[in-house]
């Protein structure tokens, strides 16, 4: 669902489920040049809150972003 609405919105889905050694990015997905890191959430009613100690998770997701990047190799121009 997350995909499809991005995809209403004009955005193009280059990978899902992306993994690397330390986690996974749910959706990567591109606007004109820019790329984005999608991590999908799912709410039921009622269980409403905030993560205790979201940092280990960002620093497992910048890690798994940087890999995708470099992996294109984002450095060189096309």
């Amino acid at each position: 669902m997350a995909g499809q609405f991005l995809q209403g919105r004009g955005y193009s889905i280059l990978s899902t489920n992306y993994r690397y050694a330390y986690g996974e990015v749910d959706i990567v997905a591109q606007e004109d040049e820019e790329l984005v890191f999608v991590e999908v959430r799912t709410r039921h009613v009622g269980s409403y809150g905030t993560p205790r100690d979201p940092e280990p998770k960002v620093r497992r997701l910048l890690a798994t972003c940087q890999d995708y990047v470099q992996g294109l190799g984002a450095a060189d121009p096309p």
